[in-house]
């Protein structure tokens, strides 16, 4: 062999060498470097599936690496954190456990910790048709309708008394799916349990008591006020629509009372056009014998004194004889 093939053979091996043993180490150099330097945390993540209301036990969480640049502040990295505190959000399993999942620390579970500051939990009565045909599930809006009768001699109205009301249980479930994964709809559920207000819980309780209740189911994203003042059964049968009962209750209470009612009154009725009368009215306290009593007067604003006339007689105390017997 001609030695100046051989020279440039062996120079060859060697550069080859050369260069595999420079890219080994820098491959490896990145490699130790990685492993190094990298910044990993712990974080909690969930061991299964947990429900809202749920009270996180020691079993229910373990830790996980990850980049520390992923991690925000929110995210847990120590499971004494976690442990005992109720959740407010489905959890599935894997998930990473950060603050807004979880109920204050020491907030009891169940339904109590989805209740937010200033709000209650009000259950109603529902049947197949009330309920949506038993499709509500938790998490889903409504607004409750009430069909009431204003008065004696009203006709009978449905008006919305309450607006986007969150559904927080259906029966005893708080979780959108059972533990089969299946949504759970159709299911024959007594009640359902709504997050209001304490005056919306407040109406509902007098229109359950007084009439009927029916809830009606929003959309995802509708979260519009309801623009309608109620219907009218008149206005369905196309009759005339009557008004609003006028009050024609006597004077009730005590005398002290009474004079409370007077003192909030005005003495003349507010301005009116020409054509109407306007009227001046009174109240006179009589002691007679056994028996006591308020007397009301009135006369024209144009009239003298004489012109007086007695309008109602209001008894409190009675003998036998009356005030004017």
């Amino acid at each position: 062999m001609n030695w100046k093939n051989l020279v440039s053979l062996l120079v060859a091996i060697v550069m080859g060498l050369a260069a595999l043993w420079i890219g080994r180490n820098i491959i490896l150099g990145k490699q130790v470097v990685t492993k190094e330097d990298g910044d990993f945390v712990s974080v909690i993540v969930a061991n299964k599936d947990l429900e809202p209301g749920h009270l996180i036990a020691a079993e229910d969480v373990s830790t996980m690496k990850w980049p520390s640049d992923a991690v925000t502040k929110t995210v847990f990295t120590d499971n004494k954190a976690v442990i005992g505190r109720a959740v407010l959000t489905p959890i599935v399993k894997g998930q990473t456990m950060f603050d807004g999942l979880l109920a204050a620390a020491g907030s009891e579970g169940g339904l109590t910790a989805l209740v937010p500051d200033g709000m209650r939990a009000v259950a109603v009565e529902i049947t197949e048709s009330s309920g949506v045909g038993w499709m509500l599930v938790p998490g889903c809006h409504v607004d409750v309708i009430a069909s009431l009768r204003p008065g004696e001699n009203a006709t009978e109205m449905a008006k919305t008394i309450v607006e986007n009301v969150k559904v927080t249980a259906v029966g005893q479930r708080l979780a959108k799916d059972r533990g089969d994964g299946s949504r759970g709809t159709g299911e024959m559920m007594k009640t359902v349990t709504l997050i209001v207000t304490p005056k919306d819980a407040e109406a509902i309780e007098v229109a359950a008591s007084n009439g009927k209740l029916r809830l009606v189911l929003r959309g995802a994203n509708d979260t519009k006020p309801t623009q309608s003042p109620g219907v009218r059964l008149a206005e369905l049968t196309g009759g005339p629509v009557d008004s609003a009962p006028q009050p024609t209750t006597k004077p009730a209470g005590g005398f002290l009372s009474m004079l409370a009612a007077l003192a909030a009154m005005p003495t003349t009725q507010p301005t009116t056009p020409a054509d109407q009368e306007v009227y001046v009215r009174r109240a006179e306290r009589i002691i007679r014998g056994g028996s006591e009593g308020t007397v009301y007067y009135q006369r024209r604003a144009n009239d003298t004194e004489d012109g007086w006339n007695v309008t109602s007689v209001v008894e409190e105390k009675n003998d036998s004889k009356g005030l004017f017997k």
